[in-house]
């Protein structure tokens, strides 16, 4: 099985996807309930705002963020104190894509280099 996608397409998939998952904690925490801890721990943003020092204002509790989010208010969560989970969630989704890009581009090389063989005679 071979798909074909422009790239143009896939770059802008990739985008939206990326988008989306930044910005989840806006258009998604009001559909949640129970334990998020998964997807604040593997968030950049909630990972960053949980490293920084003690004192600093958790970004869902500003002004603008509270009126657009029910994270820590209907959606109890704890703030990640270490960078690592996310770190390692993202490197994982790295390798994992950058595999299967190389897999498909290698299997995609060979099955050219195998119409070649072949010739246009199928001989």
């Amino acid at each position: 099985m071979q798909i074909h996608i422009n790239r143009a397409i896939a770059g802008t998939l990739v985008t939206v996807l990326a988008f989306a998952w930044l910005s989840w904690p806006i258009w998604l925490s009001h559909r949640l309930s129970g334990d998020v801890s998964l997807l604040v721990t593997s968030h950049p943003i909630f990972t960053i705002n949980g490293v920084l020092p003690p004192g600093s204002p958790d970004w869902v509790h500003l002004p603008l963020m509270y009126r657009l989010t029910t994270l820590g208010q209907d959606v109890p969560f704890t703030m990640p104190t270490s960078v690592w989970p996310c770190a390692l969630t993202h490197f994982g989704i790295a390798v994992a894509t950058l595999s299967a890009s190389t897999f498909l581009e290698m299997r995609s090389a060979r099955r050219q280099l195998q119409r070649e063989d072949v010739g246009p005679s199928g001989q």
